[in-house]
């Protein structure tokens, strides 16, 4: 009889490490994930915002980057149909902070 309460504690004992190692291994993961999730908003938020600016050539609008020199983008849309405000400002060159408003800019005024 000592036989068999000895061999079932033993097969209780190999399934309660078992357990626990699964456990264990499942919270590792899942803190793993949760540092990589970190570890991309940190990254997110130190990149540099890319600064965007419009200007007119040829009478449509042109997208450089924060250099103004280099053409990020050629855009069909004409100067002379925007907005009054929104004209004078891409004549003098209007500055776009982000590229989620530079896609609002276009969503707006694209045909």
């Amino acid at each position: 009889m000592k036989n068999a309460d000895t061999s079932g504690m033993k097969s209780s004992t190999k399934y309660r490490i078992f357990l626990i190692l699964c456990i264990m291994l499942t919270l590792f993961l899942a803190f793993a994930m949760y540092q990589l999730r970190i570890g991309e908003r940190s990254s997110k938020a130190t990149t540099p915002k890319e600064t965007f600016w419009l200007k007119p050539e040829e009478g449509l609008v042109v997208i450089y980057r924060k250099d103004h020199k280099t053409i990020y983008d050629r855009t069909e849309i004409e100067v002379e149909n925007l907005p009054e405000a929104i004209k004078e400002k891409v004549k003098h060159g209007y500055g776009i902070p982000n590229y989620k408003m530079l896609i609002e800019f276009l969503e707006n005024y694209s045909s």
